[in-house]
């Protein structure tokens, strides 16, 4: 009796843990601490460690967390962790290389506590309820900040960076950037959480719970505009005709959602666009913006061309082990590869050439392998007819990771600090249809 009364009360401050661990995530705060010469402690932190350390305690007292079925994902990914610390051992700068490792560290065991708990210990309706309110507070924010030309609420970032009004050009108009430290970090946050909500969605529920969940959804599409983020908006629409597909006549007839749904969302989302950009000079800046995409005359797209070039020239110079997280933003820094790059971007804007270059062929291999799995077992996933409230979300998540996939192409944002445990929050949904006993659970009370 008094074990189980120890089990509920660590359960207890474990799940309060977490929901202050999700609730921290929009918080990007960070201190440099000198152990080892490469540590950097996030707000995130302070919870995530007593999560973890209870959950270890729960599994001492006859929890275990083992038992789960592992995914070739989980391999994977530990394959991945293990070369990334090789590369990082011999790369140029072990000290930056191995603050990077670390929080690549700490995001995979964020996937590895979320695959193992999150239907375990949580309800999905729990974590996504969560999640909607952190849409809300974000998408409040941005419109909040565009609508009154001010960046009040965003938060000092990651590395000292200071908090500016990032300009679109327009008089008095500006990107909203959230309480993030750039626009484009605002725009990852309110793509994806905007998917796992149309997701959560097609969940049969209440009929209040609808109109609130596309309440949610139009404030967030349109704040997605208004970071004026071209990739993500583009991206969203590629989601959500990914959703549509999804054996749209089947999942009609069982009442998952209307295609009148969509309609009323791009219906509304399309008045508040035209509304936020209706000055005829942001409408001017927004066409210049989205011009940018398709013009291969552009400065943006020589600059990034020759990022990808430089990326790809590194990675054939250093096949084996690459030269070591973050290193590349080193190299060009040091003018190796003489070039006039303004402050902001020195990287390359391709995750897949970046890691290539960073960790040599095989890492290059290894995450490629990671998301050609995650993009199969989308694929697989959209063929087929949900049949519970796991696998709904499941299909979310795999469209989630599909958009993600054409959005690395074209942006490092996905190995932002204040994006990146976000991304292994969603990726762990991905395996909610691999457990048996959650699916025999829900489909009984169906």
């Amino acid at each position: 009796m008094q074990k189980i009364l120890n089990n509920n009360i660590i359960l207890f401050f474990e799940k309060f843990c977490f929901s202050l661990f999700l609730f921290s995530l929009i918080i990007p705060l960070s201190k440099s601490i000198s152990i080892f010469g490469w540590t950097r402690i996030y707000f995130f932190d302070f919870f995530l460690f007593p999560v973890l350390v209870l959950w270890i305690l729960r599994a001492s007292s006859g929890y275990d967390f083992l038992k789960h079925k592992h995914t070739w994902l989980d391999i994977y990914l530990f394959l991945f962790l293990a070369w990334l610390f090789i590369c990082n051992s011999l790369g140029l700068d072990p000290d930056s290389s191995f603050e990077a490792w670390f929080l690549f560290l700490r995001c995979f065991l964020i996937y590895f506590y979320c695959s193992r708990n999150i239907v375990n210990i949580f309800s999905i309706k729990y974590i996504m309820s969560i999640l909607c309110l952190l849409l809300v507070l974000e998408a409040g924010l941005g419109l909040f900040q565009y609508f009154g030309g001010t960046n009040f609420g965003q938060i000092n970032s990651y590395f000292g960076t200071q908090k500016r009004i990032f300009e679109l050009g327009a008089k008095n108009t500006i990107r909203a950037p959230g309480t993030f430290i750039q626009p484009n970090i605002l725009a990852g946050w309110l793509l994806y959480l905007f998917l796992m909500i149309i997701s959560w969605y097609m969940v049969p529920q209440k009929k209040t719970n609808r109109i609130v969940l596309l309440l949610i959804s139009i404030m967030t599409f349109s704040c997605l505009f208004i970071t004026f983020s071209r990739v993500k908006i583009v991206a969203a629409f590629i989601g959500l005709i990914l959703f549509v597909c999804w054996n749209k006549d089947k999942i009609i007839k069982q009442k998952y959602f209307k295609i009148k749904t969509f309609i009323i969302l791009g219906s509304v989302s399309l008045l508040v666009l035209g509304i936020s950009i209706g000055n005829l000079e942001a409408t001017k800046q927004f066409k210049n913006r989205f011009g940018e995409i398709i013009s291969f005359k552009s400065e943006s797209f020589k600059k990034k061309a020759l990022q990808r070039k430089i990326a790809f020239q590194i990675m054939m110079e250093n096949p084996v082990t690459g030269i070591g997280q973050r290193n590349f933003n080193l190299i060009i820094n040091k003018e190796i590869y003489p070039y006039s790059f303004r402050k902001g971007t020195l990287t390359c804007h391709n995750i897949p050439l970046k890691i290539g270059a960073e960790t040599g062929v095989p890492g290059f291999v290894l995450f490629c392998l990671i998301f050609i799995h995650l993009l199969i077992l989308c694929f697989k996933r959209i063929k087929e007819i949900p049949k519970t409230d796991a696998e709904i979300i499941q299909g979310g998540a795999l469209i989630c990771t599909f958009v993600i996939f054409f959005d690395m192409q074209f942006n490092t944002v996905l190995f932002h600090p204040s994006f990146m445990p976000l991304f292994f929050v969603i990726l762990s949904f991905s395996t909610l249809g691999n457990n048996d006993d959650l699916l025999k659970k829900e489909l009984c009370k169906r």
